[in-house]
Order: structure tokens, then sequence, then C-alpha cells
């Protein structure tokens, strides 16, 4: 695996934002079949590709190519007021 990935989310989101969801994939549980449908159902993709860190790589070898789906999903549950940052 390279030092790079190169994601396809469904918000235009900058470089640190898209890190910092990146790291919260880590932590997401189980994913409503609404949100997934949501999460892929845009045409519209932005391409970001992020230089990663020692971390990072290890959350994208553990999630692979889901990685940008979960990312995608995260996107649609923060939207909604799903996430719950505390």
């Amino acid at each position: 695996m390279g030092d790079t990935i190169t994601l396809g989310l469904i918000e235009n989101v900058d470089r640190r934002t898209a890190r910092y969801i990146l790291h919260k994939v880590e932590d997401m549980n189980a994913i409503s079949p609404d949100i997934l449908k949501k999460a892929t159902e845009p045409k519209k993709q932005f391409r970001k590709t992020l230089s990663l860190s020692d971390i990072e790589k290890k959350i994208v070898e553990k999630h692979g190519k889901a990685t940008s789906l979960l990312m995608n999903c995260y996107i649609v549950m923060n939207r909604e007021g799903l996430i719950n940052e505390n």
C-alpha cells in the first residue's frame, strides 16, 4: 500500500476535514441500510488525495476499499444530525 489514498467523497471537504472523518471511521458502529443507500446514491463525487500517516495507513488497511464508503456514511450521518460529538 502506498503512502497516499484517493477518496471519492459525496461532499467537497478540505483535507483537514477528510482526515478528521477518516479517523472517525475507526469508531463507527453498525450503519443502517438507509444511511448506506444515501451514501451511495449521489452521482457526483469529489476526489480528494491524502498523504497518509502511519495511523491513517492502519485505518485504510483495516477497511480497505470500503474506506470511502464508510467516510461517505459518516458525512450522511453528520448531515442528518446522527453524529453525537462529546
